[in-house]
């Protein structure tokens, strides 16, 4: 039997302090138990996983069962001040100066003789890659987005991605829209913090004691505009988990 404690609701600046009493009726077992509560800074790493989606040309507004889920992973970090911020990608490296691990989100730094490879391959020093390939690279202020309180349960997380990426398919030069203007496409993506999808069924199964603090869950929605004819927007939802893996509460960016 593993017991633990479940630190989803205590305050993080505290530190609680109990004894844990186990008894069968004759033996009587008490056992000291101190637990730090809940830091969110820091980085996340899961996958949405998409099972509902509008069919413009009969609902609009309604969502409705895909014949099969498409899965992509999400990248959020969160600092000290509570901002989420959605990620392309994120390199762990070694910061000489610092002394300390860092987290980069822009290729270039890595080869500033500052930082060095947080693990080995084949002998040499490399940078730990995580990639989310379904979102663009985004600047400082087009990934930040926050509704509500820090991501937890019962809090929201919403962010709007600009048009102007790369990844936006009227770019691609052999289309046949291609253009130096091509059409605008925006993605607002809300991220709803909850232990129940949107059919009201348990998102993880059996909430393992993490819930809450390491591992977090809920819905996902996504409005997507422009990929339709105006007023037609597509609507898809889901599920998203996420798992706490780095503490480090800084982004380093140029």
């Amino acid at each position: 039997m593993r017991i633990g404690v479940k630190r989803a609701g205590l305050d993080a600046e505290t530190t609680t302090l109990s004894n844990m009493i186990i008894t069968d009726g004759g033996t009587l077992l008490t056992i000291p138990v101190s637990a730090q509560g809940i830091f969110y800074a820091g980085l996340w790493v899961g996958e949405a996983t998409i099972n509902k989606v509008t069919q413009p040309s009969v609902d609009t507004l309604t969502p409705v069962k895909t014949g099969s889920e498409f899965s992509f992973r999400i990248i959020v970090h969160i600092d000290d001040l509570g901002n989420a911020r959605f990620l392309s990608q994120v390199i762990q490296m070694w910061d000489g100066d610092e002394n300390k691990f860092a987290l980069l989100t822009d290729d270039s730094l890595i080869g500033d003789p500052q930082y060095s490879g947080a693990g080995l391959r084949d002998g040499q020093p490399v940078g730990r890659r995580i990639s989310a390939p379904a979102f663009p690279p985004l600047s400082s202020s087009e990934a930040m987005g926050k509704e509500g309180n820090l991501p937890e349960i019962g809090s929201n997380l919403t962010i709007t991605i600009n048009s102007d990426k790369d990844t936006n398919p009227f770019y691609h030069k052999y289309h046949k829209y291609h253009s130096d203007e091509p059409y605008a496409i925006s993605r607002i993506i809300k991220l709803i913090f909850s232990d129940v999808d949107f059919d009201d069924n348990v998102i993880n199964g059996i909430l393992p004691l993490t819930w809450g603090s390491l591992d977090m869950g809920g819905k996902y929605e996504e409005t997507i505009t422009g990929l339709n004819k105006p007023g037609t927007d597509i609507i898809i939802r889901g599920t998203f988990l996420l798992h706490k893996v780095s503490d480090i509460a800084a982004i380093t960016d140029p």
